[in-house]
C-alpha cells in the first residue's frame, strides 16, 4: 500500500470507511491536453532492449511516447463527494520554493489554477502542486507538473542547410572555448558521447552500420588533416549508431532531414581522457568539425557526459578519484536539485524514459536512495558501490552479457542489455568497467556553446556536492523521514540557491542567467506557442 501511495503521490487516508475514501481521492484534478506540439513520440527500441528481450525477439520496435506526453492546462482542488468534519483544504502552486497561487475550499469560487502558455517565461517550468489539509497541515496529494516547450524547441537539424551531402573539406581555423579556465572548475577527467547523422540527401533512408560509419569517419579525418585537431582521427573513438531516429514528417522538416549516415563519436579513453582547459578546447573543436561537416542531431539523441570516478590511468595530469560516500552525495544532490535541472533542458529530456528524473515518488530511484541511506558512512569500497546501490545484475560487466532478469519466475533465459536503474539522469552502471558515472539528461545538440556550458555545470556540480554540503538532513533520521525531507527539498530548490552553492567552481554572473533564462533557445521561434495554437489544442 505504501508503494502504491508513493506512486500515486498521495498520503494515507484518515480512515478506511468508504465515505472517507469515495470522492476524497484524488484531491487534485489535473486537466491535460495530448497536444501534438509537445508529444515526444516515435518508433524505437525499449530501454535496455527490454521490448525485444521480453518477447524473445518477436517484437523489436514499437511506437513510444518517450518523454513529454501532454500539456497540463489547469489544476483544480476537488470538492469531496460528501463533506466531512475537517475536510477544509487549500491548493498551493509552488515554483522553486515560492507560492505563485493559493486558494481554499470550500469557497464561493472553484479553487483552481490555469497555466499560461502565451507567456514564454512560464513555459519549460517545473511546478509543485499540493493539496493541503487546513485542519492539520498534512499534504493530501502532491503533483510535479512540467509546462513543456514545444518538442521542436532548439532542435538541431542539419547545420549546412544548402549542400546535398556532407562537407569533407579541410578546416582552416577552430574557435576558442567559451569557458576561459575550466581548471578553476575542475581538474577531473571527463568524456562525451555524441550521436549524430551526417548529410547525404541521395539516400532513401537513414543508414547505420560499418559502411556508413566509415564514410563519416573518413570525411571527418579529411576535415582535420594537417590541423591542430588531427587527434580527432587518431585517438577519438568512432562507433556504429544504428538506432538514432532522424526527423520525420510530423516534425515539420523537409524530406532532406529524413535521411543520412548515422554515427557515434566518443572522446578518447585512458590515458588521453579529456580534462581541464585542453579538454574543453577539444570539445569546442569537435563541435566545430561536426557543424562544418553538416550533421543533424535527432530528437532521440543525447549528450552523455561521463565523469571519472575510479581510473587513476584516465589522464596522468587529471584528478582522481571519488569515494562511495562522495558518489552518494553527488547522486543525492542531483535528486535535491532535479526540478531546477529539469528547467535547464529541452522537453525531449524531461521525464525521458532513457534519463528518468531522480524523484522520490519513483520507486526505482527511491530504492537506490534507500540503499545509499544504508551505505553512507560505512566506508564501502568504490569497486563494490554499483552492485550495492543498484542491486545484482544492474551494473556493466566485462563479459558480453548482462545478467539482469525481470521479477517473477521462469525468466532467467531472457537477455536484457541493461537493468532499469541505468536509465536515470545519473547512471552508476558504468562504474565496474569504465570507472565512471554517467550524466544522461542533456539533449543532443549541435550547439557547441551549450555543450561546453553543460560540461562545466556537471563538473562544477560534482566538485561542489561530493563533500555532502547541504545534504546532512537527508541522512540523519530513519529512511522514510529522510526521503520525505528530500522530496520536500526538491520543491524548495531554486536556480539562485543551486548556483550560489556552486560559486567556488563556476561564475554565477555568467552561468546562472545562461541556464535560468534558457539562453540555449537562441530566440528560436519553435520554442513559443502561438495563442491560436494553444486555444486550438485545448
Amino acid at each position: 500500500l505504501d508503494k502504491v501511495l508513493t506512486i500515486a503521490k498521495m498520503s494515507k487516508p484518515v480512515g478506511w470507511d468508504p465515505v472517507q475514501l469515495a470522492g476524497h481521492f484524488p484531491a487534485i484534478e489535473v486537466y491535460k491536453t495530448p497536444d501534438q506540439n509537445v508529444r515526444v513520440e516515435g518508433i524505437n527500441v525499449g530501454p535496455g532492449d527490454s521490448l525485444s528481450a521480453s518477447t524473445y525477439g518477436a517484437t523489436q520496435t514499437a511506437m513510444l511516447v518517450y518523454a513529454v506526453s501532454s500539456r497540463p492546462n489547469e489544476v483544480e482542488l476537488r470538492f469531496p463527494g460528501f463533506f466531512l468534519p475537517h475536510d477544509e483544504r487549500r491548493l498551493e502552486i509552488v515554483h522553486q520554493g515560492k507560492i505563485v497561487h493559493s486558494c481554499k475550499m470550500p469557497s464561493d469560487e472553484v479553487c483552481k489554477y490555469k497555466f499560461d502558455y502565451t507567456n514564454p517565461e512560464n513555459v519549460g517550468r517545473r511546478y509543485t502542486v499540493r493539496a493541503i489539509s487546513e485542519h492539520d497541515g498534512s499534504v493530501l496529494q502532491t503533483e510535479r507538473l512540467y509546462t513543456p516547450f514545444p518538442y521542436m524547441c532548439a532542435a538541431s537539424p542539419f547545420t549546412g542547410r544548402n549542400a546535398p551531402v556532407m562537407d569533407c573539406s579541410r578546416l582552416d581555423w577552430f574557435p576558442a572555448p567559451v569557458i576561459p579556465d575550466l581548471e578553476k572548475t575542475s581538474k577531473r577527467g571527463f568524456a562525451v558521447e555524441l550521436e549524430f547523422m551526417a548529410k547525404n540527401s541521395s539516400l532513401k533512408s537513414a543508414e547505420g552500420g560499418p559502411e556508413a560509419l566509415e564514410i563519416v569517419r573518413q570525411c571527418a579525418a579529411k576535415k582535420v588533416a594537417g590541423t591542430e585537431f588531427e587527434k580527432l582521427a587518431e585517438i577519438w573513438n568512432w562507433e556504429e549508431e544504428p538506432s538514432m531516429v532522424p526527423f520525420g514528417p510530423r516534425d515539420g522538416m523537409p524530406e532532406s532531414e529524413y535521411v543520412g549516415l548515422m554515427a557515434e563519436l566518443t572522446s578518447p579513453g585512458p590515458p588521453h581522457v579529456l580534462f581541464g582547459q585542453q579538454g574543453i578546447a577539444d570539445v569546442a573543436r569537435v563541435f566545430h568539425v561536426l557543424e562544418k561537416l553538416d550533421v543533424q542531431i535527432g530528437l532521440w539523441a543525447q549528450l552523455h557526459v561521463h565523469i571519472n570516478v575510479r581510473s587513476a590511468k584516465a589522464n596522468a595530469a587529471s584528478d582522481c578519484c571519488l569515494s562511495t560516500d562522495e558518489l552518494i552525495n553527488i547522486w543525492t544532490a542531483w535528486s535535491k536539485y532535479q526540478m531546477v535541472i529539469d528547467e535547464m533542458h529541452n522537453p525531449t529530456n524531461v521525464d525521458n524514459m532513457w534519463a528518468k528524473p531522480l524523484y522520490m515518488e519513483d520507486l526505482i530511484a527511491r530504492g537506490v536512495f534507500e540503499n545509499m541511506h544504508k551505505t553512507r558512512g560505512t566506508d564501502l569500497p568504490i569497486e563494490d558501490a554499483c552492485e550495492t546501490l543498484y542491486g545484482p545484475g544492474n551494473c556493466d560487466s566485462k563479459g558480453e552479457k548482462h545478467f539482469w532478469t525481470p521479477p517473477g519466475e521462469g525468466f532467467e533465459d531472457m537477455e536484457f542489455h541493461h537493468g532499469p536503474p541505468r536509465y536515470y539522469a545519473v547512471n552508476l552502471a558504468p562504474l565496474p568497467v569504465k570507472g565512471t558515472m554517467e550524466i544522461r539528461q542533456n539533449a543532443g545538440t549541435s550547439d557547441g556553446v551549450r555543450a561546453q556550458r553543460w560540461i562545466q555545470f556537471v563538473l562544477a556540480f560534482v566538485e561542489t556536492f561530493k563533500s555532502g554540503i547541504g545534504l546532512g538532513s537527508f541522512f540523519d533520521e530513519d529512511f522514510d523521514k529522510d526521503a520525505a525531507d528530500l522530496a520536500a527539498a526538491q520543491s524548495d530548490a531554486s536556480f539562485e540557491i543551486l548556483f550560489n552553492e556552486m560559486r567556488c567552481h563556476l561564475d554565477p554572473e555568467t552561468s546562472l542567467p545562461y541556464w535560468s533564462e534558457r539562453k540555449w533557445r537562441r530566440d528560436d521561434p519553435k520554442c513559443e506557442y502561438k495563442k491560436a495554437e494553444v486555444v486550438k489544442a485545448k
